[in-house]
């Protein structure tokens, strides 16, 4: 403004404040097994050439626990094992957008995490499901 630099505090002061975070998890994903936890995250990148899919969570939930919402950045490099590295490549994963939700089953295994189950982030939305 001509005036200068406002003051945001009295903006922020009125502004509605969240008391959790609000999401609907994706449905039709299996029970999670022992062992394994689910991720409902965004595809940053997918190497087929190497076997890894990085993922950006949203949610996550552990077997016994209900869905957890995460309010900060969790990246995760997952490795594809063979037998499920055709699966994700058919399923077009060099295509999947990078801002719609996935859900994903995975398997820490020491240093690494392996994908076990996933269901691709849908490329279509429709805005009143949202």
């Amino acid at each position: 403004s001509r005036r200068g630099v406002r003051n945001p505090l009295p903006s922020l002061r009125a502004a509605y404040k969240f008391r959790k975070p609000s999401y609907r998890p994706l449905p039709n994903v299996p029970a999670i097994e022992p062992g394994t936890f689910r991720v409902d995250a965004c595809v940053r990148n997918y190497n087929g050439a190497i076997g890894k899919l990085f993922l950006s969570e949203v949610a996550r939930e552990t077997r016994g626990e209900g869905m957890t919402i995460l309010t900060r950045p969790k990246l995760y490099a997952v490795s594809i094992p063979p037998a499920l590295a055709q699966k994700v490549k058919e399923a077009g994963a060099e295509e999947w957008p990078l801002d719609r939700v996935g859900a994903f089953i995975l398997r820490p295994l020491g240093d690494t995490t392996e994908l076990v189950w996933f269901r691709k982030p849908d490329i279509e939305v429709d805005s009143g499901k949202l």
